[in-house]
C-alpha cells in the first residue's frame, strides 16, 4: 500500500457511474491518510466539493518523498532556545524538563559542534540563495528573493527560530530515551578508530576545558535571525473579517466617480455633496417600490416588504434573519438611470426548495443573432420586465434587519420607523414577495412566468434553457432573468407576446433592438447583418481601474516566447520565480480578469488567450503576472473598440480545431477553437464566432497527436450542444465539418490509421470515432495557415496580432458608415 505525506496533491478517480459522458476521469485532491477501515483505499480531501473521499485507485503528484529528519544539530539549538527561555523566566515546560534539556544541552554541546561544520542555516552575511533549494529558515536576503516558497509555520522564541521539521526536545509527549556514555579511547591502530562519533569523542577528550566553554563553541554555532512573531488569533479572525467586508463593499461598487474616476458604493454616494440628492431619490424611490410607495411617485407599488418591530417576529424564525445589502448602477437604457435596488443577503437564507433557475446563455442568443439575419423577414426587438423578482408570492415570508441610517429621510418619516426601530438603530423587514438576493425568488418568478405563457401557447424548450418559442406562431426568444430578446417574423405576432405579457406584467419595449444582455446591436436588414459592439466598455473599464493610455502603441495582449532560430526543440516559458503580490494585487488581477472576460466571450475573441493565461495564475500572483496585466490594459487602451459582424447563412454550424503541444508552463497544452455558422459547402465560409475557446488542457499530452486530439475532442463536445440549440430553433444540421491541421489525428479518427497503443487517448480517439461513425461530425485536414483556431492555441508577435485581428474583428469605419446611413436615411423619412 502506497504511503504519502499528508497534504501531497493527488488526481483521485472519478468513478464511471458518477462522472459525467464528457467529464474528466479525475479530479483534483490532497492526500489524507489511508483508510483504517477500507482495503487498500486512501482518504483524500476534494478541492472542488471540499469534502473527505474514499478511492481506491489515486495518482500521486510528487517529484520526491523524503521523511523529515531531526539532525544533532536541531536538537541542539531547540536545547539552547529552552535554556534561553528557563534563564528569562517565561518558559512553559516543567522545571524537571528543563532540568533534563539544560544536562543534556551541557553534555551534548562539545560531541556536537566541531570547528569546520556546515551550518544548517544561512548567515545573515550570505548574500544570495540559489531558487532551486529551500532554506529550513531564511536569512533576510532570501526571505526578499524567494516569494515563490510559501513560509513555514514555525514556533518562535525570543532569539532562536525553530526549524520547522523539529518539535522542542522539552515536549512532554516525546519518548525519554536512555542517555548514551561516552566510549572509553580506542587505540589508534583498530580499524573503528576512523569512524566520525569515534574521532569526534576522542577529540573532544584531548581538548582542554577551555575549549569546550560556551563561550568558545558559541564561535562556531549557526547564527539565525531574530524570530517572526507568532501571529495572534485575535488578529487572524479580525482580519478575515476585514477581508470579507472589503469584499462585499467591492461586490456594490458599481458607479463610478465622473470627477476621480473611484468607485463609490451605496454609503458613499448616500454621503457624497454631488450625488446625495439623486441617489437619495433613487433610493426611496425602492423602498417605495418594494412597500406601498412614496410621495404619490409610485403609481402600483407592490407590497413586498412591510416594516414590523423585534418582537413581531416569530421566535421560530429570529435565527433566519438577514441583511440587506444595496446595489447601485448606472443603466441608462431604463427609464430610471440612476437604479438602486435593495437586495437579500441569501447566504444566511435557509431555503429547503429547489432554487436553481434556468436562464438563457449568451451563445443561445449570438445564435438568435445569426438567426434573425438568416432567417427571410425576419426582426429582432427586446422587452424588459419591470420589478419582476417583486410580483411572486412567496411560499413563506423572510426577513432582514436594516439601520435607519441606511435609509431616506422620506421614508423614515412617511412610514414612522423611528417608533419601529429598536435600541440599536435597527428596523426589521418582513418580506411576502419576491425580492432580488432571495435564492427562491428567481425560480419562483420564473414558474409564474411560464404558467402564464402557456396560457397562451409559449412554451420553453426542455433541452435549452432559456430558449422559447410558440406553437403556431413564428415567434421565438431568449429569456435573461426579465429580458426578452424576440426573433420575430410579422409585427403581429410581436404584438401578440407584447399583449400577452401587460396582462400581468408592467413592460418596456424597444423595436429598434439596439441594445440587449449589455451588447449594442446595429442591425443591417438590408444586407442582411449584425453588428455587435459594446462601445465605452474598455473606457469606463480603464477608467475604473486608473490606467492611462501608453505612450506607444501595444498590439500584443500577452508576451509570446521568443522563437530560437536553429533549435530543434521551441520551449515554452518556465514557471515564474518572481516574489508574489499581496492580497490587494491578488484582487486586482482577479477583477481585470472578470472585467474583460465578459468583453471577450461577447465581442473580442483576442482577449481570450492572454486572460486564460492570466487566470491561471490568479490564485499565486506574482510580479510577473502583474506585468502581463498591465500589457494587457496597454493593449486594450490602444486598440479600437472590438466588432463583430454575422452575415445571412444557412446556419450549418462548422469548427476549425488546433492545439499546441507543451506550450505552456508546467508542460501543459493549449487547445484552440472557432465556432461559426455557414452555408453546406464542403470547406465552409468564415463568419463572425458564435463561440471561441482557448483553453489550457488539464493534462499532461504525451505527444501532438494526443493534443491534437484532446482539442478535437473539446471542440466536438461543445459542437455537440450547439447543434442542439440549432435543432431546437428549426436549423437542422447535417454532419458538423471540423477541421484539423493534424494528419495523424485526421488519419486515426477517419480510419486511415490504426493505432496500437492508446491507453492515453483511448476514450477520446472512441468517442470521436463513434461520433462520425453516427454522421455528426465530418473531420477534414487543411494545412496550419487555412486553420483559423491557431490564434487561441499561442501567444504570438505583436505583428502577428496586427495581421489576423482583421479575420475575427470588424474595422470600425464599417460601422461609422451604417450608422451615418441610417441617420441620413431616418431623417429623409422625416422630410417626407
Amino acid at each position: 500500500m502506497p504511503l504519502a505525506p499528508m497534504g501531497c496533491n493527488v488526481q483521485v478517480h472519478e468513478k464511471t457511474d458518477t462522472r459525467g459522458t464528457w467529464a474528466f476521469h479525475s479530479v483534483d485532491g490532497w492526500y489524507l491518510s489511508t483508510s483504517p477501515e477500507h482495503y487498500r483505499t486512501h482518504k483524500c480531501h476534494i478541492k472542488d466539493t471540499r469534502s473527505d473521499r474514499l478511492s481506491d485507485t489515486v495518482h500521486f503528484q510528487h517529484k520526491s518523498i523524503t521523511n523529515p529528519t531531526m539532525s544533532p544539530g536541531d536538537k541542539l539549538m531547540t536545547a539552547i532556545a529552552d535554556c534561553i527561555q528557563t534563564i528569562k523566566g517565561v518558559s512553559n515546560h516543567p522545571q524537571q524538563q528543563q532540568l533534563h534539556d539544560l544536562r543534556r544541552l551541557m553534555e551534548t554541546t562539545p560531541a556536537l559542534i566541531r570547528p569546520h561544520a556546515v551550518p544548517r542555516v544561512e548567515s545573515p552575511s550570505t548574500q544570495s540563495m540559489p531558487t532551486q533549494s529551500v532554506p529550513r529558515v531564511a536569512t533576510q536576503q532570501s526571505t526578499i528573493q524567494q516569494f515563490n516558497v510559501q513560509r513555514p509555520i514555525t514556533r518562535s522564541y525570543s532569539s532562536v527560530q525553530l526549524t520547522p521539521s523539529v518539535l522542542p526536545v522539552s515536549d512532554t509527549n516525546r519518548h525519554k530515551r536512555r542517555r548514551r556514555r561516552p566510549l572509553p579511547p580506542i587505540p589508534s591502530t583498530a580499524p573503528a578508530a576512523n569512524t566520525r562519533f569515534c574521532t569526534k569523542a576522542l577529540a573532544n577528550q584531548q581538548a582542554p576545558p577551555a575549549a569546550r566553554t560556551r563561550a568558545a563553541t558559541a564561535r562556531h554555532r549557526p547564527t539565525r535571525l531574530p524570530p517572526i512573531p507568532r501571529q495572534n488569533k485575535g488578529l487572524s479572525r479580525l482580519a478575515k473579517h476585514v477581508y470579507e467586508l472589503e469584499n462585499d463593499i467591492s461586490q456594490a461598487l458599481e458607479v463610478m466617480d465622473a470627477k476621480t474616476g473611484n468607485m463609490l458604493n451605496y454609503r458613499q454616494l448616500m454621503n457624497h455633496q454631488d450625488y446625495r440628492g439623486e441617489w437619495s431619490l433613487s433610493s426611496a424611490n425602492e423602498f417605495g417600490r418594494l412597500a406601498n410607495g412614496v410621495g404619490n411617485r409610485i403609481k402600483k407599488p407592490s407590497n413586498t416588504i412591510r416594516f414590523i418591530r423585534y418582537r413581531d417576529l416569530p421566535p421560530d424564525r429570529r435565527k433566519d434573519v438577514t441583511y440587506g445589502k444595496f446595489v447601485c448602477s448606472v443603466r441608462p437604457e431604463k427609464l430610471e438611470p440612476n437604479r438602486t435596488r435593495l437586495t437579500v443577503g441569501g447566504d444566511r437564507i435557509n431555503y429547503p426548495g429547489e432554487v436553481a433557475t434556468p436562464t438563457a446563455e449568451m451563445l443561445v442568443a449570438k445564435i438568435l443573432f445569426n438567426s434573425v439575419v438568416s432567417t427571410p423577414g425576419a426582426q429582432f426587438m427586446t422587452i424588459d420586465i419591470s420589478n419582476f423578482y417583486l410580483e411572486t408570492p412567496l411560499k413563506r415570508p423572510e426577513y432582514i434587519r436594516l439601520k435607519l441610517t441606511d435609509i431616506p429621510d422620506e421614508i423614515i418619516l412617511e412610514y414612522n420607523l423611528r417608533d419601529l426601530a429598536d435600541a440599536n438603530g435597527c428596523v426589521y423587514v418582513e418580506i411576502t414577495k419576491g425580492m432580488y438576493g432571495l435564492p427562491q425568488a428567481g425560480l419562483l418568478a420564473n414558474q409564474l412566468l411560464e404558467q402564464r405563457l402557456n396560457k397562451n401557447g409559449y412554451h420553453q424548450s426542455k433541452l435549452v434553457p432559456g430558449l422559447w418559442k410558440h406553437d403556431q406562431r413564428p415567434i421565438q426568444f431568449t429569456l435573461v432573468v426579465d429580458d426578452f430578446g424576440v426573433k420575430y417574423v410579422g409585427t403581429e405576432h410581436a404584438l401578440h407576446l407584447k399583449d400577452t405579457l401587460e396582462q400581468h406584467y408592467k413592460i418596456t419595449t424597444d423595436w429598434t433592438g439596439k441594445r440587449y444582455i449589455g451588447i449594442t446591436l446595429d442591425w443591417d436588414y438590408g444586407n442582411r447583418q449584425v453588428h455587435l459592439s459594446m462601445p465605452g466598455y474598455v473606457a469606463k473599464a480603464l477608467k475604473q481601474f486608473q490606467h492611462t493610455k501608453p505612450p506607444t502603441a501595444q498590439h500584443s495582449p500577452f508576451q509570446c516566447t521568443p522563437i530560437n532560430y536553429g533549435a530543434k526543440k521551441q520551449y515554452a516559458t518556465e514557471q515564474s520565480t518572481s516574489p508574489p503580490l499581496d492580497k490587494h494585487g491578488k484582487r486586482f488581477i482577479q477583477q481585470v480578469c472578470g472585467k474583460f472576460l465578459f468583453l471577450g466571450r461577447a465581442v473580442d475573441s483576442t482577449l481570450l488567450c492572454p486572460i486564460s493565461a492570466i487566470a491561471s495564475q490568479s490564485a499565486s500572483p506574482t510580479t510577473d503576472t502583474m506585468r502581463q496585466t498591465k500589457q494587457l490594459l496597454d493593449y486594450l487602451a490602444t486598440q479600437d473598440d472590438a466588432i463583430i459582424t454575422y452575415n445571412a447563412s444557412a446556419m450549418k454550424l462548422a469548427v476549425h480545431s488546433d492545439a499546441s503541444y507543451l506550450s505552456e508552463p508546467k508542460a501543459r497544452s493549449r487547445a484552440g477553437g472557432h465556432f461559426f455558422l455557414s452555408n453546406g459547402a464542403n470547406i465552409p465560409q468564415n463568419n463572425g464566432a458564435i463561440l471561441n475557446i482557448a483553453h489550457i488542457i488539464k493534462h499532461v499530452m504525451s505527444s501532438a497527436t494526443e493534443a491534437e486530439l484532446a482539442g478535437l475532442y473539446i471542440m466536438a463536445r461543445e459542437a455537440v450542444y450547439i447543434r442542439i440549440i440549432l435543432s431546437e430553433m428549426g436549423h437542422k444540421q447535417p454532419p458538423t465539418p471540423i477541421q484539423t491541421d493534424n494528419a495523424m489525428a485526421d488519419g486515426v479518427i477517419n480510419g486511415k490509421v490504426q493505432p496500437k497503443r492508446t491507453k492515453a487517448i483511448d476514450m477520446r480517439f472512441h468517442w470521436l470515432r463513434d461520433r462520425e461513425c453516427q454522421q455528426q461530425f465530418r473531420f477534414y485536414w487543411r494545412p496550419g495557415k487555412l486553420n483559423l483556431a491557431d490564434y487561441w492555441t499561442k501567444h504570438h508577435a505583436a505583428k502577428h496580432h496586427q495581421n489576423i485581428r482583421k479575420e475575427f474583428i470588424t474595422p470600425q469605419i464599417v460601422l461609422e458608415m451604417l450608422r451615418q446611413r441610417q441617420t441620413s436615411n431616418s431623417k429623409q423619412q422625416q422630410l417626407e
